[in-house]
């Protein structure tokens, strides 16, 4: 665990990278794993990503929407994300954050199933 609660690992899986994050969520939190997920993935020069979230807390809505925009130069933008979150309370936060990214140029999908986010990542897409 780092000093804001969360504990952050990857896995780099050939085609894409996984990061699997798990503890404590908060704005500061999410701005902090979010850009070591945007300096691995520069480090590793992956364009897909892999994210497996089991935090406990969550992010206002306008927080998120802040996040999302905070994190518009990270490069993340060209990357393809697959998100699943094991907090299925999560879900409509999730979903705005994905609208935001998704209108703002990015490639995030959220799945209901690491299985499914699994294989939709490992898909190739032109």
């Amino acid at each position: 665990m780092n000093a804001l609660g969360y504990q952050l690992e990857f896995e780099n899986c050939g085609s894409y990278l996984y990061a699997r994050l798990s503890g404590k969520d908060s704005f500061a939190a999410s701005l902090s794993y979010w850009n070591k997920i945007a300096d691995q993935i520069k480090q590793t020069k992956h364009d897909r990503l892999l994210v497996h979230e089991n935090l406990i807390g969550e992010l206002t809505e306008a927080e998120m929407y802040d996040l999302v925009v905070d994190l518009q130069d990270s490069g993340l933008i060209d990357v393809r994300i697959a998100f699943f979150d094991e907090n299925p309370a999560d879900e409509s936060l999730n979903n705005l954050g994905q609208l935001v990214a998704n209108h703002r140029g990015g490639d995030i999908c959220i799945f209901k199933s690491l299985s499914t986010a699994r294989r939709w990542i490992e898909q190739v897409h032109e």
